[in-house]
């Protein structure tokens, strides 16, 4: 019986040798891309969805300016919890995800939280580990994102577009000078001076490399909640503020305001905002 199956074997070993002596290079190439397909990352990035469900009205009208291709800049402007941040984020992670975009640039605020008196001092380490844990809501964000959409592998995900710099973190102090194309992410922007929104504002250039890539820059913050002394002690509007009210009328920009009923981060939020002065 052994005998029988070596046999057999040798005669299958014999032929598969003559079939592949008998084709050429190209059709060897085929079907050993097809047997071995070279795996050009670890993500399957054509699995990841993206689901966007809104939760309030606003969001709603937030997603929607969003949508639209003729806004090229669009405000969400309001109290804190509604979910512009979470709105603004799944937005640009769906588009990058289906090709509408080469890569989102998240403008970061590096001003800490809570006004005067409680300033911790000079971060240490290199510039990647003192902007870090300025980072980490927007990352948290985007992994939530993901998760709530079904994709089990939602870190893997973050994590390597962030290495291959389809997601990008810059600070203000470092971009004059950089032309910036497909989408400008802009949270917490109440904390940006009329100076620093400018000098944003004007970094937008067109992606001609397809007629479908999008521009646009998504600008969302909390007016009430502006930390900057600069601001603050100057009686200053801030320079989210003073774009929405310089910038209303241009047919490219869309603004979207949120109030204490738009709150979805949690049912006491809503009352905190209503009492507090």
């Amino acid at each position: 019986m052994l005998c029988v199956n070596n046999s057999k074997k040798i005669v299958f070993m014999a032929k598969k040798k003559r079939l592949v002596e008998s084709l050429d290079e190209d059709e060897l190439a085929y079907i050993s891309e097809k047997m071995y397909p070279i795996k050009t990352n670890i993500i399957d990035f054509e699995s990841c969805k993206v689901h966007i469900k809104c939760k309030n009205s606003h969001q709603k009208e937030f997603l929607k300016q969003l949508d639209d291709k003729n806004n090229v800049i669009c405000f969400g402007e309001g109290v804190a919890g509604t979910g512009k941040s979470y709105i603004s984020l799944a937005y640009s992670l769906k588009q990058l995800l289906n090709g509408r975009c080469e890569k989102i640039t998240i403008i970061v605020p590096t001003c800490p939280s809570g006004g005067d008196g409680i300033e911790i001092g000079y971060l240490k380490g290199n510039y990647d580990e003192k902007i870090g844990p300025f980072l980490e809501a927007d990352i948290d964000t985007m992994k939530k994102i993901l998760k709530k959409s079904g994709n089990s592998n939602y870190n893997e995900v973050i994590d390597y577009l962030i290495k291959d710099g389809k997601i990008d973190f810059q600070i203000v102090n470092y971009i004059r000078g950089k032309s910036i194309n497909g989408i400008i992410l802009v949270n917490e922007c109440e904390q940006f001076t009329k100076e620093n929104l400018k000098l944003i504002l004007t970094r937008i250039e067109d992606d001609d490399s397809e007629e479908d890539m999008l521009t646009k820059v998504i600008i969302t913050g909390d007016l009430t909640q502006c930390d900057r002394k600069l601001i603050n002690n100057n009686k200053n509007k801030s320079g989210m503020e003073y774009a929405m009210d310089t910038l209303k009328d241009l047919d490219e920009v869309s603004i979207t305001h949120f109030d204490n009923s738009d709150v979805v981060r949690s049912k006491i939020v809503s009352k905190i905002l209503d009492l507090w002065n």
